[in-house]
Order: C-alpha cells, then structure tokens, then sequence
C-alpha cells in the first residue's frame, strides 16, 4: 500500500511541475495589446471590390501597442482565422509606447467577427 501511496504521490508531484506558464514576461516591456477593429461593408465599398466583398459582411483590420522604455520595434498581424496570416503592418521602430496597425484587408470579407490580432516586439541586439 505504501507503495502505491508514493507512486500516486511523485505522479501527483510531477503533474505540478508540467502546469508552470512556459511563457515568460520580459521585463523590458512596461505593457503590450492587440485588437481587432470590424465596421460592416457598405453597397459602395462591395462594388469597389466585388471579388471578395459583400455588402452588409465585416470588413477588418488589426491594431496594437508595445510600451517599453528601450528602443523596440512593434509589429501587428492580422488573421482572418486563427491559422491564416492575412495582413501585416510591418516593424515601426521607438522608444515609449509604439503604436501600430494595418489597413483594411481587402482579401477576406467576414459574415462574422473573425478576425484575430497578435502584436509582436523586438530589440535591437
């Protein structure tokens, strides 16, 4: 019994160990946001783009921050699903809250809310 004890009890142990956060803050970065920004397609804008709007759908573009007092640069993607990388706005460079977004995409047209945005940050080496 003693020994089922002490196995039961090292598995518990160990099971503990596997739930840490593997992802780790960096201290340099004061705070960091991404979202999402929809606004519904208008009978003007599906015409302007037919191929892939239609009126009344969502149209979408991603927005975000990295706040650090080192020289960082931000960068924002937006997802029109959570796997498919659709617009990009590219690293903007500075100090201070850096401030980033894309433009409209214009290769998807969502009937709902989903699109996603993730913010990403570097330093200079």
């Amino acid at each position: 019994m003693n020994k089922k004890l002490l196995s039961f009890a090292m598995v518990f142990l160990l099971s503990l160990s596997f739930t840490v956060n593997t992802y780790a803050m960096d201290k340099r970065v004061k705070s960091s946001k991404s979202w999402t920004v929809t606004k519904e397609i208008t009978k003007k804008e599906a015409k302007e783009n037919k191929k892939y709007w239609k009126e009344g759908y969502l149209k979408g573009k991603a927005q975000g921050y990295v706040d650090s007092k080192k020289y960082h640069y931000a960068n924002v993607v937006l997802f029109t699903n959570k796997t498919s990388h659709d617009k990009e706005s590219g690293r903007t460079w500075g100090s201070g809250k850096v401030s980033v977004d894309t433009d409209w995409d214009k290769k998807m047209s969502c009937f709902l809310d989903m699109y996603y945005a993730h913010v990403y940050y570097g330093f200079e080496s």
